[in-house]
């Protein structure tokens, strides 16, 4: 049985129609994703099933005592809450039960009957039990402390104890608005793993389009006031809208192919068209009709003239900063080349966006220097849109920037029209700021920044609020963009897509370069984790009776290929060389990884030589893998 179903819903807010007659259910154990831009109704829908908003017109019925928990995209408290009050104000039946117990103990005119009773309870229904997974989730990160003011927290820990609140709650649905803002990566997989695991149905909305794929197993798009259901995690998603549109292709193909026909024919006199004049004239204004609506700007328009970038581009020299006597970056110096790609990532409240500060000069340093190039002319996208005057209307935020929006081609536009592109319509534009959505203000922001044509760019959170179509284009521009860009994101698919190089904080004020992707630097994480694993199992367990027992396995399961395939003398001579020399490249891998380690090391200040030693390391890695695979085949033939 559904635990939740939809019928015909529809929901207009102002004079914005969201969505019309609109039909869905949710299912047990089902793991549904929403997508769709920005200002679709993705926030209000989710509203909506929790029973916090009503539908406009539409009937929704739902399972019997169904409880759902919900992750607000911005948590809210009390005044003076604290962790534990915050926790413990819910609307879990069973959270409150507690609090009504705990408050009897506490009340002098509460009678033994009622204590009694609400023991009974407790016991019955496990409440005893609801503390301990409030602290043992809250620990998994790193949080003891539940007598800290929730307003004292950073907005990465009030989101840490919500998400607590809503995952340990017995509900049937859990709903989580952009459950990943304000996360380190870290957490994120974290969360991952929770919602991988759980056996409660949960509707979630993000834009971080890796979280989709690896959590959901069902996917709903809501646009221009619809919605469809897709079955399958997100990458099959992608794959049945690309089946669509190459659909949608063939069908316009053919109905244009008719039209031309047709069209034609109406071109002829009278006489000449012969009979039926009324129906196939009808028949073509059908076909006129139904002709697609203007879709929606295309990657190839977000783009505007770049400015020339020297050959100097930044200089970090022994930077040093510390907040209340904590270091936040310690003796950090690195060169910036034109053309270089760099993200940046580690634990929450470790100094990334300090760093981005620094580097924009609205921050300064404790110790050290920052010189920047005579052609610099940066932008920063910061997190959280502090210069942006709410009572300025659309038009003149970007008219601060260029009244005109030139392109490399020559061509130029009016900021009217540059906003235009970006679904910003005239009427639109003599709207002040503060009446925008979250998404809406980070779009314009976006292209406020861009259209001041900067040659270094800084971002901070990029993607937060912003929905995966204005992703997309941000990654097409920054694809094509011909200076230096570095960013700060947790946002696994983004960093992957536009970055090569990463600088790892871990929080203790050291920073670690690293030349490669996020995902190539993961993988090797995980390679280091396996064979730090394997070489302490081979330390503690096997001792020589097993090795020789594991030989001797070996042995039999190639009896056979020993007889037959015998080494010849210049394998023999191969084989009693391959370990020595693949010590050498265990030993040079080592040092290559020291290197990329060492906060002072000489990798972290040159870019170039960074390159060459990232280049090297896949080099050995790869020489490693083929001689020992080598050795393996050669061991097992070997006579000896």
């Amino acid at each position: 049985m559904a635990l939740i179903s939809l019928d015909s819903i529809s929901k207009t807010v102002g004079e914005t129609p969201l969505f019309t007659n609109v039909s869905f259910s949710i299912e047990p154990e089902e793991h549904i994703g929403f997508v769709g831009p920005n200002g679709a109704g993705k926030s209000t829908l989710l509203k909506i099933i929790s029973g916090n908003l009503e539908p406009d017109r539409g009937t929704i019925i739902r399972k019997k005592n169904l409880f759902v928990s919900v992750l607000d995209q911005v948590p809210k408290w009390n005044d003076g809450d604290r962790i534990r009050d915050f926790l413990f104000r819910s609307a879990d039946p069973l959270v409150q039960l507690v609090d009504r117990y705990e408050r009897a103990l506490q009340d002098p005119h509460s009678t033994p009957e009622l204590i009694t009773a609400l023991n009974h309870e407790m016991e019955e229904r496990g409440g005893y039990t609801v503390e301990h997974r409030f602290t043992s989730l809250l620990s998994e990160l790193d949080i003891r402390d539940l007598s800290l003011p929730m307003e004292t927290l950073s907005g990465g820990m009030v989101k840490k104890v919500a998400l607590v609140r809503c995952l340990a709650s017995d509900a049937d649905l859990l709903l989580l608005d952009e459950p990943t803002n304000h996360l380190d990566i870290d957490t994120i997989e974290w969360l991952e793993q929770k919602l991988i695991q759980t056996g409660k149905a949960f509707v979630l909305v993000t834009h971080d389009s890796w979280f989709l794929d690896a959590v959901c197993n069902v996917i709903i798009d809501i646009d221009r006031q619809g919605v469809s259901k897709y079955p399958g995690d997100y990458s099959e998603y992608l794959e049945r809208l690309e089946e669509r549109d190459l659909m949608d292709a063939a069908r316009e193909r053919r109905r244009e192919s008719i039209l031309r026909v047709e069209l034609e024919w109406l071109k002829r006199g009278p006489k000449a068209r012969g009979g039926k004049d009324k129906k196939r004239k009808e028949r073509i204004r059908d076909l006129v009709q139904g002709r697609p609506e203007a879709s929606s700007p295309q990657t190839e328009t977000f783009r505007t003239a770049q400015r020339r970038l020297g050959g100097k581009v930044l200089e970090i020299q022994q930077v040093n900063k510390s907040f209340e006597g904590r270091p936040i970056i310690k003796n950090f110096s690195y060169t910036i080349s034109a053309g270089e790609r760099i993200g940046i990532i580690g634990p929450n409240g470790s100094g990334k966006s300090t760093l981005l500060n620094l580097i924009a000069g609205t921050a300064d340093p404790d110790s050290g220097a920052i010189i920047r190039g005579e052609t610099v002319a940066i932008g920063y996208f910061d997190q959280t849109g502090a210069a942006m005057n709410g009572q300025t209307s659309i038009l003149d935020y970007v008219q601060k920037a260029a009244e005109r929006i030139s392109f490399d081609d020559g061509t130029e536009l009016t900021a009217e029209q540059f906003l235009e592109r970006f679904g910003y319509p005239r009427p639109m534009q003599s709207q002040r700021i503060e009446k925008l959505s979250g998404g809406e203000r980070r779009r314009l922001q976006l292209v406020r920044l861009l259209i001041a044509s900067p040659n270094v760019l800084l971002f901070d959170e990029p993607t937060n609020d912003i929905d995966i179509d204005t992703i997309a284009l941000l990654e097409d521009f920054l694809s094509r963009f011909r200076g230096s860009i570095i960013i700060v994101s947790h946002d696994r698919a983004f960093l992957e897509g536009t970055t090569d190089k990463l600088w790892i904080f871990d929080g203790q004020g050291n920073i670690t370069s690293f030349v490669g992707t996020y995902g190539t630097w993961r993988d090797q994480q995980a390679n280091q984790e396996k064979e730090g694993q394997k070489n302490l199992q081979k330390t503690t367990n096997l001792a020589p009776s097993n090795k020789i027992e594991k030989e001797n396995r070996r042995s039999g399961a190639n009896q056979k290929d020993k007889l037959t395939t015998k080494l010849t003398f210049k394998e023999k001579q191969e084989l009693n060389r391959l370990l020595t020399e693949i010590e050498a490249l265990e030993n040079e891998k080592a040092a290559l990884e020291a290197s990329f380690a060492a906060p002072d090391g000489g990798l972290i200040k040159d870019g170039k030589a960074a390159v060459e030693a990232q280049k090297r390391y896949t080099a050995v890695l790869a020489l490693i893998e083929e001689k020992t695979l080598r050795w393996e085949d050669l061991a097992s033939r070997s006579d000896e």
